[in-house]
């Protein structure tokens, strides 16, 4: 379903989407009149906005197939805001961190169990120092953790199942000083950790894809260390000056 399909449908009140459809688009209902919606088995990705201000939409499930939400799907809709955060802030349906609405938090600890980190989840939550990943989450979607200046620590649990890093992930944690990513890593997408304050990266060896951009602009950035799978396919573009790239 593709971009802004629905969009403005105010007497549209019920959706049944059929099995086969795989993605809904770009503010794809926006603003429509829903109040209940039914998504198929294998459906893999919900865009920006998909459901955003869709007030009476209260009923709506999340395929386990789903593997990215992109920020703002179910901004401004009573289902969103009817759903208990948890003491951090922190806001979960179906395996799937949703929201934080927090604002003081420093330390956060997301949820054991929870699969799946939707996009924008923590955007801007200038307070946090501290994350913790339960070795559970398998992505991270994009913009989650966009402008979280004061972010220190990054921590993923041993043994975690921890595959994609979206776009923008990370971007402007200038006081993220290091990361050690789990060893089940394979995708990194671009500007992933743009702007960031660390010295030094290690890429673990099952990473499959390495955006040319993943890593840029990191101003005290000296040191970037890589499996020898990704040598010929990653290169330094950027037009700061470059840092030592090591295969391993």
């Amino acid at each position: 379903i593709e971009d802004s399909t629905f969009e403005g449908c105010r007497t549209l009140e019920s959706v049944i989407i059929p099995q086969g459809v795989k993605y809904l688009g770009e503010y794809a209902f926006l603003n429509s009149g829903l109040k209940r919606v039914v998504l198929p088995a294998g459906l893999e990705e919900i865009s920006y906005g998909a459901f955003k201000d869709c007030y009476n939409l209260v009923e709506i499930n999340l395929p386990s197939s789903i593997i990215d939400i992109k920020g703002g799907s179910f901004y401004g809709t009573k289902y969103l805001d009817s759903i208990k955060e948890d003491e951090y802030g922190c806001k979960y349906k179906e395996n799937i961190l949703l929201e934080y609405t927090g604002k003081s938090a420093e330390k956060i600890e997301i949820k054991a169990g929870t699969r799946l980190i939707a996009g924008s989840a923590f955007n801007n939550a200038e307070s946090i120092k501290e994350v913790y990943i339960p070795k559970s989450v398998e992505h991270i979607g994009r913009y989650t953790f966009t402008k979280c200046y004061n972010l220190e620590k990054v921590e993923f649990e041993e043994g975690s199942k921890l595959e994609t890093i979206e776009s923008y992930a990370f971007s402007s944690c200038n006081s993220l000083k290091s990361i050690s990513l789990p060893i089940n890593l394979k995708s990194v997408s671009q500007f992933a950790f743009w702007w960031c304050g660390f010295e030094t990266i290690r890429i673990p060896e099952n990473v499959e894809y390495l955006d040319l951009w993943a890593i840029a602009d990191c101003l005290y950035l000296k040191r970037i260390e890589l499996p020898k799978s990704l040598e010929g396919k990653y290169y330094w573009i950027s037009d700061r000056p470059k840092p030592e790239i090591a295969f391993y």
